[in-house]
């Protein structure tokens, strides 16, 4: 996996990744500014935690915000979306489709089932190598639940749950990362991400000690990390003053979201997979689910990342009989498996990259359209290049 991310690297922006002599371009330097750190930070602050000291003396300290009030621009109705969650779904049992305003172009269950066994019977399930977006691609945008087929569902009785509510549960999930259609963050977005935490766990002592039910819970919040994403992020929410950064103080605004979603979404008639669970369990899935998405907030990342080196080089360090220990490293899980695409053999990592582009200039149209700042990395007539280099946040300082 290594070796990948090593190509990856190399094809990427030439070189082995490392970054070393170069200077960031200042799109890139305001591109990590804004979604890596919290944005009260200096990036020199965080140096201390880089993973070599020549890679990041190349980071200079902020860029000077530029000094544009949006509100007064701001036509507020323009926003695509105001609340974490609407309505409830109309119907649970219905057929899943691929959007709200998309024609059915979906293969049968019949289909979503095949494409389950080929993964588990040809072992593609537990390899590190998975064309999620091939499988998105032959069912129909449906990826995430052949995925859940094969990892989730057969794992609902050690919830507590049925097949049938754990099927009516994954449907809704899907059912809401559709609704927007974004280029990235959809439904194979969620499924790749799943796949990769699940593969990642399933060879850590973490999970060996953590137990089955926790496992399982830990594929629910990796199939959950990002429903109901929009495909806009946290500085497009906090900049246009989008109700949700309103209702979420700025703080983790669409992790936040992600994860009153995927709760919403439990209260669903037929779609609550803790139901039978005591009391005390239920405390303990929610509050593991709740900390691994909010944990896949990227302005968080050098704290944590600073924080776990810390906990893993200090003596007390225990994943067999600390729960925190164990907590913290499923976090690097999903949130390695997050931007996992780095590390995929290179054509399916640069299909995953350019989709994150598009989705960043479909962010940009609407900033430009409501009169805010557009975003770094988001404007269309900047250089390909500079997006190919944002490409080392993910491969170089995340790890």
């Amino acid at each position: 996996m290594e070796e990948l991310v090593r190509v990856n690297a190399k094809q990427l922006f030439g070189s082995d990744g490392t970054g070393e002599g170069k200077r960031m371009s200042r799109s890139l330097r305001r591109f990590i500014s804004s979604n890596f750190t919290d944005g009260q930070r200096n990036l020199d602050d965080v140096s201390s935690m880089s993973p070599s000291p020549s890679a990041m003396s190349t980071l200079p300290g902020d860029d000077d915000k530029e000094g544009i009030s949006p509100e007064a621009k701001l036509d507020r109705r323009a926003i695509r979306l105001t609340l974490p969650v609407g309505a409830a779904p109309t119907s649970p049992e219905s057929e899943p489709h691929s959007g709200n305003n998309s024609p059915d172009r979906s293969p049968s269950r019949e289909v979503i089932f095949s494409e389950s066994s080929v993964l588990v019977n040809s072992g593609a399930a537990q390899n590190w190598i998975l064309d999620t977006l091939g499988l998105h691609e032959r069912t129909g945008r449906r990826s995430l639940l052949a995925l859940a087929e094969s990892l989730v569902v057969p794992k609902a009785e050690v919830l507590g749950t049925t097949d049938r509510t754990m099927r009516r549960f994954v449907t809704e999930l899907h059912r809401k990362y559709e609704e927007h259609q974004n280029p990235f963050h959809n439904e194979a977005h969620a499924a790749v991400v799943c796949h990769s935490t699940h593969w990642l766990g399933m060879r850590s002592k973490a999970y060996t000690a953590m137990g089955e039910n926790l496992h399982v819970a830990t594929d629910i919040a990796a199939l959950a990390h990002d429903v109901g994403h929009f495909g806009r992020n946290n500085a497009f929410c906090s900049s246009a003053s989008h109700d949700l950064a309103l209702i979420y103080n700025d703080r983790a605004i669409l992790e936040n979201m992600h994860s009153a979603t995927c709760f919403q979404i439990m209260k669903t008639l037929g779609c609550d997979i803790l139901a039978a669970s005591s009391r005390e369990n239920r405390r303990l899935y929610r509050d593991h689910i709740v900390s691994l998405i909010l944990a896949t907030d990227m302005a968080t990342h050098f704290d944590f990342l600073g924080k776990f080196r810390v906990r893993v080089a200090g003596s007390e360090f225990n994943l067999q009989d600390n729960a925190e220990d164990r907590r913290i490293v499923t976090h690097c899980y999903l949130k390695a498996a997050d931007l996992g695409h780095a590390a995929l053999p290179f054509d399916m990592h640069e299909r995953w990259a350019f989709r994150l582009l598009n989705e960043f200039y479909e962010q940009g149209d609407e900033e430009r359209q409501l009169g805010i700042p557009v975003s770094p990395m988001c404007e269309r007539s900047g250089n390909v290049a500079d997006f190919r280099e944002s490409q080392k946040a993910p491969i170089v300082w995340d790890c």
